[in-house]
């Protein structure tokens, strides 16, 4: 959730440039063969040690996802490593958060944390961003729309790549608060 709010207002991609060779964190999250390492408690699901491997690079998934009432919970890990056509990826992936939805109201943060490197057997870059993500939204379903709140989105680079300059590499925000239906004002960091 904090990548999909980081780029949509924040614009790109959450590290700028061409993805993790053969990865797909969001594809390897959802397609780890879950009988093999997903159990199912109550409202729990737990990932352990869910791997999947793709051109020479392996994803391992750990954690949990919990749906109770009308609130979502989740805290996931995945580690990426390994080597696709010459390029090695080492990368640390951190997601947690909650989400309350109700029929008037939508609160709750996400957090993402992405650290590592990649090398190409002559240079590798070391990297690491942190992005969180604030909601506090009040909605009506006739005519649909949102009323009232905030939702709030930082970027912070806590390793910027060597040599990496523009934009997408500097540490961002942006804050949407709404006082109507669809009416709304945007702060950005500067």
């Amino acid at each position: 959730m904090a990548s999909d709010l980081a780029a949509s207002a924040l614009g790109g991609a959450l590290i700028p440039g061409r993805p993790l060779p053969g990865t797909g964190l969001r594809q390897a999250r959802s397609t780890a063969t879950l009988a093999d390492c997903a159990t199912k408690n109550g409202n729990t699901i737990t990932f352990t040690n869910c791997t999947e491997t793709e051109s020479g690079i392996t994803v391992t998934v750990n954690g949990s996802v919990t749906a109770k009432s009308d609130t979502v919970t989740w805290d996931v890990k995945a580690v990426v490593s390994g080597t696709d056509s010459g390029v090695t990826v080492n990368a640390n992936l951190h997601e947690s958060g909650s989400l309350t939805v109700t029929a008037t109201k939508v609160t709750g943060n996400a957090l993402l944390d992405l650290s590592g490197s990649v090398s190409n057997g002559s240079k590798t870059v070391n990297f690491g961003v942190a992005v969180a993500a604030v909601v506090d939204l009040t909605y009506q379903s006739d005519p649909a729309c949102i009323t009232g709140g905030t939702l709030e989105v930082k970027r912070v680079w806590t390793q910027v790549p060597e040599g990496a300059s523009g934009s997408e590499f500097t540490n961002a925000g942006v804050k949407l608060t709404w006082s109507s239906c669809n009416t709304f004002v945007v702060a950005r960091s500067q």
